[in-house]
C-alpha cells in the first residue's frame, strides 16, 4: 500500500502570516527579509515589542502595517499616527484606547494630533476637543478640515492668535464673502510673516525677478527684508515695471537704489529728482539715463565741481584754491585742461595727486610720472586708470605694494601675459579671477582654487564659460553659487535648478513660497508640499501651472476657500485648453 506524502512545509511568506507561528519564528522572519517583515507587521499575533521595533523601519509599507495592527503598543501607535492618521483611525484598537482613556487626545503627540484633525473622516468629538483645547499648531492644522461647523469657526474667530482668526475667516464654511479675492491675496503676500532661510537672501534677490510669475513679483518682494529689496532695486536685470513701483516705495534707501539703477526710466527719475531725501536726489545725478533738465534740479556741490564745464579762467583759480577739497574737485573734473592736470599732479597734497591719477582724461605723459610717485595711493590710482598703457601696467605689476598690483590685476586693459604672472601672486589673484581678459584656461584653474573668494570671483567673471559655471553652481560656498546666479552667461536651465533648491526643507518660508509662485517650479516640489501648514504656500501650489492633476484633486477639498478656489480655477483652465 502506497504511503501518503508528507505535507509540504509552509513557505516563509505563509509562516509570516499564520496566527499559529511562534513569536520567535515571526521575529526571525522579520529580520530575514523586507518582504517578510511587511507580512509579519500585519500579523495580529506579532509580539508588541517586535512591532515597536518594526515601527522604526525605513520601509513605509512596513510602518503603515504596524499602525494598522491592533497588537501594536499604544505609544507606538500614537507616534506613527502623524505619518498614517487614517490607518490609526481605522485600527480597531483605537476606539478601545479612547474608552480606556477619555483624555487620550491630550496625551497624543502634537504631530499626530495635527495630522488627524485635518482628516474629513475624524469624529466630530475630535473637532470639538481640538477647538476647545488644541494649541495654536493644532488649531492651524484643524482649519484645513472642511468639516468644521460655523459654530467651530465662530469660536476660532475670537482667538487671540491673529493667524487663526484670519484662517477661520478663509474657511469654506464661513458665510462672509471676501471682497476682491485677488487684491486680498496680494495684501497677504505683502504682509505675510514668513522669513527667508538663512544664507538664501542673495539667491532670492538675484533670481526671483526672472523666476516668479510677473503677476506676483512686486507683492512678493515687499514682504522680504530691506537687504533683498535694495539688491533688487540696484540690480541691472530688474524689469522696468518693477523699478517703477519701487521708485514710489516708502523706504528711502530702496528709492535711492532705484535712482542709481541704469534701467530706471526717465519718468521715474523725474519724480526722484525732487525726492524729499537728499541721498535719493544725489543718486539721480549719477544715473546714466539722466537728462540735462533733471540734472539741473538736483546738481550737488561735489558733482558740480567734478562734472560741470567751467570756463578755463575759473578752473585756474580753483586749481590754486587753499582748500584741498576744491583742488581735488578740479583734479577729478573731466573737463580740466591738461596744463592744469600737470600742475595738480605735483600738488603738495597726495589726495589731489590721486585724483589726477584717477581722472580718465589724464594723458599718458602725466600718468608715466605719477606711476613712479613715492605715495603708493597715487600709484594705486594709476594702476586702476583705464587709460594707463600696457608699458606702465607691466612696471606696476611688480610694485612692492600689493594694493598697486591688485589694481593692475583688475584693470580691464591688463594683457593676458601679465595676468598669468599675477595669478600666482596670492595677494592679487582674486582680481585676476574677476578680470574680463583672463583666459579660459586660467579661469578653469582658478575655479578649483581652495580659496572660496577666488572661486567666487571666477563665478562672477562675465567671460567664465558655461562649463565652469555648471560646476561652480554646486559649490559648497553660498557666495560662489550666488555669483553664478548673477552671471550673465549662466543658462536659464541652471538658474532654474538653483532657484528650485530654495524649496528644500519642510518649514514654510519665503524661499519655498518663491518657488511655488514660479512657472519654473519642479512638479516634485509642488506635489510634496501641498499639505503645507501655510495657506499661502498651499494657495501658490494650487494656482501653479505645473502642479499635477492628482495634487489639485486634493486641494479642491482644502478647508481654505482661497486655496480651493485657486485649485478649481486651475483645473477649469486645463480642461478648456484640451
Amino acid at each position: 500500500m502506497a504511503q501518503k506524502k508528507a505535507p509540504k512545509p509552509p513557505t516563509p511568506s505563509k509562516e509570516a502570516s499564520l496566527e499559529t507561528s511562534s513569536p520567535e519564528r515571526l521575529r526571525e522572519l522579520a529580520h530575514q527579509d523586507l518582504k517578510l517583515a511587511r507580512v509579519v507587521a500585519k500579523n495580529i499575533i506579532a509580539p508588541p515589542d517586535l512591532l515597536a521595533e518594526l515601527a522604526h523601519s525605513q520601509d513605509q509599507s512596513t510602518r503603515k502595517a504596524v499602525v494598522s495592527n491592533p497588537n501594536t503598543p499604544k505609544e507606538t501607535l500614537l507616534e506613527l499616527g502623524s505619518q498614517f492618521p487614517e490607518e490609526l483611525l481605522d485600527n480597531p484598537i483605537f476606539d478601545l484606547l479612547l474608552l480606556e482613556n477619555p483624555n487620550l487626545l491630550a496625551d497624543m503627540p502634537t504631530s499626530t494630533l495635527k495630522s488627524m484633525v485635518k482628516r474629513e473622516t475624524v469624529p466630530r468629538a475630535f473637532l470639538d476637543w481640538a477647538v476647545n483645547h488644541g494649541d495654536d499648531e493644532v488649531l492651524i492644522a484643524l482649519l484645513r478640515n472642511p468639516q468644521l461647523s460655523k459654530e467651530h469657526l465662530t469660536k476660532l474667530t475670537e482667538h487671540k492668535n491673529t493667524q487663526i482668526v484670519e484662517e477661520a475667516k478663509f474657511h469654506v464654511n464661513w458665510d462672509k464673502e471676501i471682497e476682491n479675492p485677488e487684491e486680498f491675496i496680494r495684501q497677504a503676500l505683502r504682509k505675510n510673516d514668513l522669513t527667508i532661510p538663512q544664507g538664501k537672501e542673495k539667491i532670492i534677490s538675484n533670481l526671483f525677478t526672472e523666476m516668479i510669475s510677473p503677476q506676483w513679483v512686486y507683492d512678493f518682494l515687499v514682504s522680504t527684508n530691506g537687504d533683498v529689496c535694495n539688491q533688487v532695486a540696484s540690480n541691472s536685470n530688474t524689469p522696468v515695471s518693477l523699478l517703477e513701483k519701487l521708485a514710489t516705495d516708502s523706504d528711502r534707501w530702496i528709492r535711492s537704489y532705484v535712482a542709481k539703477n541704469p534701467n530706471t526710466p526717465v519718468t521715474s527719475l523725474e519724480n526722484l529728482a525732487i525726492d524729499s531725501d537728499s541721498n535719493v536726489r544725489y543718486r539721480v545725478v549719477s544715473n546714466p539715463n539722466i537728462t540735462k533738465q533733471i540734472k539741473e534740479k538736483v546738481l550737488l556741490f561735489n558733482e558740480y565741481y567734478t562734472t560741470h564745464k567751467f570756463p578755463t579762467d575759473i578752473l585756474k583759480q580753483l586749481a590754486v584754491d587753499s582748500r584741498t577739497s576744491v583742488r581735488s574737485y578740479v583734479a577729478s573734473n573731466q573737463n580740466t585742461p591738461v596744463v592744469l592736470l600737470e600742475k595738480l599732479a605735483t600738488d603738495s597734497d597726495s589726495g589731489v595727486c590721486r585724483d589726477v591719477a584717477e581722472n580718465p582724461n589724464t594723458p599718458v605723459v602725466i600718468l608715466e610720472k605719477l606711476a613712479t610717485d613715492s605715495d603708493s595711493g597715487v600709484r594705486y590710482e594709476v594702476a586702476g586708470n583705464p587709460n594707463t598703457p600696457v608699458i606702465i601696467l607691466e612696471k606696476l605689476a611688480t610694485d612692492s605694494d600689493s594694493g598697486v598690483r591688485y589694481e593692475v590685476a583688475e584693470n580691464p586693459n591688463t594683457p593676458v601675459v601679465i595676468l598669468e604672472k599675477l595669478a600666482s601672486d596670492s595677494d592679487v589673484c582674486i582680481n585676476v579671477a574677476s578680470n574680463p581678459n583672463t583666459p579660459i584656461t586660467l579661469l578653469e584653474k582658478l575655479a578649483t582654487d581652495s580659496d572660496r573668494w577666488i572661486r567666487s570671483y571666477v563665478a562672477k567673471n562675465p567671460n567664465t564659460p558655461v562649463s565652469i559655471l555648471e560646476k561652480l553652481a554646486t559649490d559648497s560656498d553660498s557666495d560662489v553659487r550666488i555669483n553664478v546666479a548673477k552671471n550673465p552667461n549662466t543658462p536659464v536651465n541652471l538658474k532654474i535648478e538653483m532657484f528650485n533648491s530654495l524649496a528644500k526643507g519642510t518649514t514654510p518660508n519665503l524661499g519655498r513660497l518663491a518657488v511655488f509662485l514660479s512657472p519654473y517650479a519642479e512638479t516634485s516640489h509642488l506635489a510634496k508640499n501641498f499639505r503645507s501648514t501655510s495657506w499661502l504656500e498651499r494657495w501658490a501650489i494650487a494656482q501653479n501651472p505645473n502642479t499635477p492633476d492628482n495634487t489639485l484633486s486634493y486641494l479642491v477639498q482644502d478647508g481654505n476657500r482661497l486655496v480651493r478656489s485657486a485649485a478649481e480655477l486651475n483645473i477649469k483652465q486645463r480642461q478648456e485648453q484640451k
